[in-house]
């Protein structure tokens, strides 16, 4: 993998992670 395959993963990585935790957070606020 060249070092932008690996920059681009990582992004959407965290991307993935941040609206799934956000949308946790958001469920679990609203009950």
């Amino acid at each position: 993998m060249t070092t932008f395959q690996i920059v681009m993963a990582i992004i959407a990585a965290a991307l993935a992670i941040a609206l799934v935790s956000l949308c946790g957070y958001d469920d679990g606020k609203k009950g």
